[in-house]
């Protein structure tokens, strides 16, 4: 003896997950991939103008001056 069973429509949901989670990890790749493309291209010019404020920094400034360079630094 034995039993017949329909399991199209199981099958189907499966493929769907497992082609949403392909999805998913892809944007979530994508994503990674673009942060850390964006990490590099804000991080240089932040260091080019840091260095440029403790250049700046080492010279002689007013109060203000002074003051003002150390807010680019804390920032």
């Amino acid at each position: 003896f034995g039993t017949v069973q329909d399991i199209t429509d199981r099958k189907k949901i499966e493929i769907e997950l497992t082609l949403a989670q392909q999805q998913a990890d892809a944007a979530n790749q994508a994503k990674s991939t673009f942060l850390a493309n964006m990490s590099q291209e804000v991080r240089t010019p932040l260091n080019g103008n840091l260095g440029m404020a403790q250049v700046l920094s080492s010279g002689k400034l007013s109060i203000q001056q002074f003051e003002q360079i150390a807010a680019i630094q804390e920032s």
